[in-house]
């Protein structure tokens, strides 16, 4: 069973936070209006880094200079890679994508996506 976990990025003050929406004993527990939410994905990058929504993953084998997004695809009904189409999926066999690593996020490395 996959692990339900979410982050929050506060674009105010431009920090990432973890977030468990169901333990009501956390600090933080509310959010604001500027914060955007992402879902763990369920699955870890080649390195054991979780990888959420709103990441940029890099194929450090075969295509460095390719940078994809993760993102919810209702075309799928899960999660896959943009623009580059790569499903993930706790049910794909891992080969195809062991060489994906995270090399930051939309919110905090924007610039990553300039190239």
């Amino acid at each position: 069973m996959r692990e339900i976990k979410f982050r929050i990025w506060n674009s105010d003050l431009g920090y990432m936070r973890e977030f468990e929406p169901f333990n009501l004993r956390q600090e933080y527990y509310c959010w604001h209006n500027n914060d955007i939410i992402s879902q763990f994905i369920g699955l870890k990058d080649k390195n054991g880094v979780e990888i959420y929504e709103g990441d940029i993953l890099r194929d450090d084998e075969e295509f460095e200079d390719v940078m994809d997004v993760v993102e919810w695809s209702d075309d799928f009904s899960g999660w896959c890679t943009k623009p580059n189409y790569i499903l993930f999926s706790e049910w794909v066999e891992f080969e195809v994508y062991k060489n994906y690593a995270v090399i930051g996020n939309i919110y905090e490395n924007p610039d990553l996506l300039k190239q």
